[in-house]
């Protein structure tokens, strides 16, 4: 293994995690457009920066019981509405608001332009060539929906190992 030099320190790397999401191909972009959609079907009941403010409050609070990932901020979207409505919401509303957050599991997992390359180019900087690397991205023209991707997914990192 290639030693590598980090300040005034020598490491053995053998391990790198990087958090997929965001990071290796972008999901943000998609929970933004899922949440004003969600506001506006809210918009009977409250403003947008009132029902995006108390679905972030629903968020944190749901956090440390549902963890992260389109279930659970899904399950949060559907809380927050009826709070919102005091529940006055339909249950047709509900269950478009239940698909809303069920389309961020259909999303392709594509990895962001130069994912590949800096992948490739970190492995050669930390590795002598003769040592073979274990790296779980999908190939470029991989368009399967998030949730059938063979990856793991958000929290759990990417896993690459030298």
């Amino acid at each position: 293994m290639k030693e590598n030099t980090i300040g005034s320190y020598q490491t053995h790397i053998k391990l790198v995690a990087i958090d997929a999401d965001d990071t290796l191909w972008d999901c943000q972009s998609y929970f933004v457009q899922v949440e004003e959609e969600y506001c506006r079907l809210l918009s009977d009941f409250a403003d947008a920066d009132t029902v995006s403010y108390e679905l972030f409050k629903t968020e944190t609070a749901n956090m440390a019981e549902l963890g992260y990932g389109c279930k659970a901020f899904t399950l949060s979207l559907v809380e927050n509405a009826v709070r919102i409505s005091d529940g006055r919401i339909s249950a047709n509303r509900l269950l478009q608001i239940q698909d809303l957050g069920r389309s961020l599991l259909r999303l392709a997992a594509t990895p962001l332009p130069e994912v590949r390359e800096t992948l490739e180019q970190l492995r050669h900087s930390l590795l002598s060539p003769s040592v073979p690397a274990s790296c779980s991205l999908p190939p470029a023209s991989c368009s399967l929906p998030l949730a059938s991707c063979p990856l793991p997914l958000a929290p759990c990192p990417l896993i690459i190992v030298f």
